[in-house]
């Protein structure tokens, strides 16, 4: 799948203002490609908040599809 279209789902939250890109990369050479999303607001205590983060990685080696990951910090 083309990055484009891979990410198409992070450009559709950040247009709602649901999250906000934080930073993007590569790995292996471009072989795997990276975007990080925290979104909007916050779970837990209000002395101990915590954040919500998406990962999404696109492969193009051919043994690995599109994911994506919830990673609360």
């Amino acid at each position: 799948m083309q990055n484009k279209s891979a990410f198409a789902f992070f450009d559709e939250l950040i247009g709602s203002k649901e999250a906000i890109y934080e930073t993007a990369g590569s790995l292996r050479g471009g072989k795997i490609i990276w975007m990080m999303s925290r979104l909007a607001g916050h779970i837990g205590w209000a002395d101990d908040p915590i954040e919500q983060w998406l990962v999404l990685s696109n492969a193009h080696y051919g043994g690995k599809q599109v994911s994506t990951m919830a990673t609360p910090v």
